[in-house]
């Protein structure tokens, strides 16, 4: 007689809250900027060079974020578009102990919004 698993019906994810999670993942990150309008854009130092990301967020199955880069440029170097298709990047979190689903996802207001 246990949980089987929780839906998620509403959770937010602030701009500020996307930027102390990926400047805590990743340190080497200095001067991070983070934008959320229609989708995730990062800009910051990366041990020196300039970087710039912009992502489109999605949930697949209700278990699975994709991030699918739309631009993506270190330093001088910018990766073509035929490039990009290589890399999406998935969190699959499909095994957590509390069966978390999730419908959807938006960007709307400088927020994440799952549903």
């Amino acid at each position: 007689a246990g949980v089987a698993g929780i839906k998620v019906s509403s959770a937010r994810i602030s701009e500020y809250a996307v930027e102390r999670y990926l400047s805590g993942r990743y340190p080497f990150l200095t001067d991070l900027k983070i934008s959320l309008d229609g989708h995730l854009e990062v800009t910051a130092l990366a041990r020196g060079r300039r970087l710039h990301a912009e992502l489109e967020l999605s949930i697949k199955d209700g278990v699975l974020l994709e991030a699918r880069p739309l631009l993506f440029s270190l330093g001088p170097f910018t990766l073509p578009p035929y490039m990009l298709q290589l890399f999406t990047f998935r969190l699959d979190f499909s095994n957590n102990p509390y069966g978390i689903r999730i419908s959807g996802l938006r960007i709307t207001r400088k927020m994440i919004e799952l549903y």
